[in-house]
């Protein structure tokens, strides 16, 4: 298990990384975003981001998380281990919170009704379980 600490810390005491060690760290967290959303969302959110940011979402996202980082500078530095899991975490809950707050701008974009339907048609997961709560309750009301 590959501890990311020693990144995370440098960025924190604003430590200068090599470039070939931020180069890692940044290829790292991209794939740790990918597997959120192939794991915790679905394609049609990932390609939401993609309409919005264009093909350099995953680099929107990374300077997002590492802004959050930063505003959770003191929690973070406590910690003596940060694995893959705490920052999957992290990276889920940010998707979270950007897709709650903008979900007036998402709903032109997609009909949330049929991402439901496709979750039911092909027997995985339903939608409900794959939006935070406050974001289905927002969709319930529109309804």
């Amino acid at each position: 298990m590959q501890d990311y600490k020693k990144y995370i810390f440098s960025l924190l005491k604003e430590k200068k990384l090599k470039e070939k060690d931020f180069e890692k760290f940044k290829n790292s967290i991209k794939k740790i975003i990918k597997d959120v959303f192939k794991q915790r969302f679905t394609y049609k959110i990932e390609s939401l981001f993609k309409k919005a940011y264009g093909e350099t979402y995953l680099d929107e996202l990374f300077q997002e998380f590492i802004v959050r980082i930063f505003q959770n500078k003191k929690t973070i530095l406590k910690h003596n281990f940060i694995d893959r899991n705490y920052l999957f975490s992290i990276i889920q809950n940010m998707i979270c919170r950007h897709l709650s707050s903008n979900l007036k701008l998402l709903k032109n974009q997609i009909n949330f009704e049929d991402l439901g339907s496709v979750y039911e048609e092909q027997g995985k997961v339903n939608v409900i379980e794959r939006l935070a709560p406050h974001a289905f309750d927002y969709l319930k009301e529109i309804r």
